[in-house]
């Protein structure tokens, strides 16, 4: 069908993975010419300034002449592998026989959920705020299809709008903790399983969500499964020594960890199997993010005379700034459904080891581009990050695998045309059910 539509994403603004992928989306259909409507509570965590300014004709990655990565030698290749990132493959499928038209200029546009204050609600009334933040979008400018990110409040909303009359078609994606949390908690459950069954097309962003799923709620629905991406042209490998003397002294090894610190991702194991490797190892720790279990994890620093050796970094957008001068990503979440921080991670050329739950084995090659360790055990993660760190050969090799497979498996080229499939697809379906009731009136 390859038309353009009108869509709106409605999404979470905080730092976690379903803003994240909203936003990216975002910003890769807008680029192929859709016109897109992101609404949050406030502007997106990723959807900076210089991101909403997109149009522009910004294609080539600067870092690199094709003399300077073969100077980095193994590194070099990484890079020289990275075929393209969005903005490169967005030109070539202008091109392309996926758009049959020339693309016009990208649309994109930020729209802030409006509320309101009323004595009598003593809480948020975010669903319903939304609703009616999406209704008046929805007749402005004539939206076709809401994507919902996340399945408590934003699909409700969505189908909530549709309920009132309005010919749109809704999408939800689901990214893990809306079915593995909520959607098990007795104050959301039904909700949720409402909001799913409902909804005109269900996504997850891995098979193990979409197993989650089928048990939760029992729902016959079709959740089709679409894996996250990365831009492998944004997190690359970094073999700048100066960048990374910012951070340790050459003779130290630098572990990264990213997340919002709740305590689902459990954080303070990252400083558990840190001292462990701090012991055998002179290393350095970068802890990037913020949430409720951050001062915990300052105190078990503290407790384990390790708090000098970790800097703690609130979230940046830039995050790619930091993880590329990393040698290891640790991951000791109790819960990851897909683990975008893992492939970010590994899009820089570097190891992931990983507690071994969830969609992660989907996302992690055990083995090749990292670790995957038994639950909780912390002994096993620093074991096998002290195998990776004390094997040069095996370190160099795991980061070349990790950045093959980001580029081979998570490039967008591959996962775009899947949503893009989607759209023309629910939208076909809407025009022949037009055709059907126009003839029977």
């Amino acid at each position: 069908m390859n038309r353009k539509h009108r869509i709106a994403i409605l999404c979470h603004a905080s730092a976690g993975g379903s803003g994240v992928v909203a936003t990216e989306l975002a910003l890769a259909l807008s680029e192929l010419g859709h016109e897109i409507h992101v609404i949050a509570s406030e502007r997106p965590f990723r959807l900076t300034d210089d991101r909403l300014a997109i149009g522009k004709d910004n294609t080539a990655l600067e870092v690199t002449s094709t003399q300077q990565l073969s100077s980095l030698g193994r590194l070099g290749q990484m890079l020289l592998q990275a075929k393209t990132g969005i903005q490169q493959w967005v030109q070539r499928i202008r091109k392309s026989d996926l758009l049959e038209a020339e693309v016009a200029s990208p649309k994109l546009h930020f729209h802030e959920i409006l509320g309101g204050a009323y004595p009598l609600f003593n809480e948020p009334m975010t669903a319903l705020t939304a609703a009616n933040s999406l209704v008046s979008l929805i007749e402005q400018h004539h939206i076709e299809i809401v994507h919902a990110h996340y399945a408590i409040p934003f699909a409700t909303s969505a189908i909530m709008a549709r309920d009132m009359g309005y010919p749109i078609k809704v999408v939800t994606t689901l990214h893990g903790t809306d079915v593995t949390l909520l959607g098990q908690d007795p104050a959301y459950a039904a909700t949720t399983k409402h909001a799913v069954h409902f909804s005109d097309a269900v996504t997850a962003v891995s098979h193990s969500l979409a197993a989650d799923v089928y048990k939760a709620f029992g729902d016959k629905k079709k959740v089709e499964v679409i894996h996250n991406w990365v831009d492998t042209n944004r997190f690359v490998p970094n073999g700048d020594t100066k960048t990374r003397a910012k951070f340790a002294h050459p003779e130290e090894v630098i572990l990264v960890h990213v997340s919002n610190f709740r305590p689902v991702k459990r954080p303070e194991d990252v400083i558990r199997v840190f001292a462990q490797v701090n012991a055998v190892r002179p290393a350095r720790l970068l802890m990037i993010g913020d949430g409720p279990q951050r001062a915990a994890c300052l105190e078990l620093a503290r407790e384990l005379d390790v708090l000098g050796r970790i800097q703690f970094i609130e979230f940046v957008p830039n995050v790619e700034d930091f993880i590329c001068v990393a040698d290891v990503f640790l991951l000791p979440s109790q819960q990851e459904s897909f683990g975008l921080a893992a492939l970010e991670a590994m899009s820089c050329g570097v190891p992931v080891v990983a507690y071994n739950v969830g969609g992660l084995s989907e996302v992690i090659a055990d083995g090749a581009t990292g670790f995957l360790c038994e639950y909780a055990n912390t002994e096993q993660m620093a074991q096998r990050t002290l195998e990776i760190l004390q094997d040069p050969d095996l370190l160099l090799t795991m980061r070349f695998e990790a950045r093959t497979r980001a580029i081979e498996q998570f490039h967008p080229e591959f996962i775009m045309p899947r949503y893009v499939a989607l759209y023309d697809a629910l939208m076909a379906d809407t025009k022949q059910t037009d055709v059907l009731e126009a003839v029977l009136v």
